[in-house]
């Protein structure tokens, strides 16, 4: 049996705008994906029958979707497709990033596997794998990429950045008791009408960050989820300080702070009430 470990890392959204609906149904967005360090771990196993079984194992966080239709065991079923692969997979989850928070952890954990595949199979491929993730997921292909991006499309088209300028990045997580449904904010914003960007674009948030370290950070569904789902509002009323912005379609928050002080600070001020749950994060970096 031959194995690999891969980390899969949360995401946060520095920047989100969505700038209309598409003829194919899905929304044309563009915005500045980060991963974080709040990270799941994959064991992916090759066990040497050639039967095309995928078995797959979930720890921690819990998930209420059966594993055949976890988008890891669906990214495997891909990977055989495009690949022609007939090994049996073994594949051990170990959750930790909440499901239903706009964090990408199904995303992330489904690219961890197609990059576990390819290592074990001797696929070096990037733009195939890309173009299998694109089919698992839209935000799959940016966890491929294991850096800051800018993504466009309906988020498979991937500008990866240079990891340096978010290398100090920090920030509290706050996860409230509730999940968000995706299609549901989609459908409000199609309903609704678009929040305007403050900048120009992606690039020019991007530049902003770049060149000054910081940058008010937009997400153009923010009053899309709020008529999905009204407790947002009052959720994040209840979080302390002015800044918290909605990661992707959430239900996450998160906030910039400039160190581990300020990020317990930020905690320990936060309503037990609300039963938030919390992480203080950093960019990601590989092992």
């Amino acid at each position: 049996m031959s194995s690999v470990t891969v980390e899969a890392p949360a995401k946060v959204n520095l920047y989100f705008d969505v700038l209309g609906k598409r003829d194919d149904g899905y929304h044309e967005i563009e915005t500045v994906m980060l991963p974080v360090s709040l990270a799941d771990e994959l064991i992916v196993s090759l066990t040497g029958g050639r039967d095309e079984r995928t078995a797959l194992r979930v720890e921690g966080e819990p998930l209420d979707v059966p594993p055949e239709r976890n988008l890891v065991w669906y990214a495997v079923k891909l990977f055989r497709s495009e690949f022609s692969f007939r090994g049996d997979v073994e594949v051990t989850l170990r959750k930790r990033i909440p499901a239903g928070g706009g964090l990408g952890g199904g995303s992330s954990d489904a690219a961890a596997a197609l990059l576990a595949l390819a290592d074990l199979t001797g696929v070096d491929d990037l733009e195939r794998l890309a173009s299998v993730a694109a089919l698992v997921g839209s935000d799959v292909p940016f966890f491929l990429y294991r850096r800051p991006a800018v993504c466009r499309g309906r988020g498979e088209r991937v500008s990866p950045c240079a990891a340096g300028g978010f290398e100090g990045a920090r920030f509290v997580i706050a996860v409230p008791p509730f999940s968000v449904s995706t299609a549901a904010v989609y459908a409000a914003w199609s309903e609704g009408t678009r929040i305007p960007s403050p900048y120009g674009g992606a690039d020019e948030f991007l530049r902003r960050w770049l060149e000054w370290g910081e940058a008010p950070f937009h997400n153009g569904l923010w009053e899309a989820a709020v008529r999905a789902e009204p407790r947002l509002a009052e959720y994040r009323s209840a979080l302390p300080g002015g800044n918290w912005t909605l990661t992707g379609s959430g239900s996450a928050f998160f906030l910039p702070v400039r160190d581990e002080e300020e990020a317990r600070e930020i905690e320990e001020r936060i309503p037990a009430a609300t039963r938030f749950r919390t992480h203080v994060v950093s960019a990601w970096s590989p092992a």
